[in-house]
């Protein structure tokens, strides 16, 4: 199991590199102290998963979802954990 806090930061718009106007990677990142919140709430994001080796075998596909619902009903309470479908974090998916 592999659990993730993440959370969301961006370059503030005065010290963003622009390129006639729109927004450009910049070449080096400012300072940690200086980026700001993404969301205005300053919400963080956990996200635990299971890797499983052979996603056409059940038993590994169902071990690694009680994993899940395990460690899900461990944090009842204390977070609200939402289970996704795994396609909307595959990027050769099309939306």
């Amino acid at each position: 199991m592999v659990i993730y806090l993440t959370r969301f930061l961006k370059i503030p718009s005065h010290l963003q590199e622009l390129d006639e106007g729109k927004p450009k990677v910049n070449s080096s990142l400012p300072p940690y102290e200086v980026l700001e919140p993404f969301d205005v709430e300053n919400k963080w994001i956990m996200m635990a998963k299971v890797d499983i080796l052979n996603g056409n075998d059940q038993e590994q596909m169902q071990k690694g979802i009680e994993e899940l619902t395990t460690i899900k009903k461990e944090f009842e309470g204390c977070f609200d954990l939402k289970v996704n479908d795994r396609l909307i974090f595959d990027t050769r998916v099309k939306a």
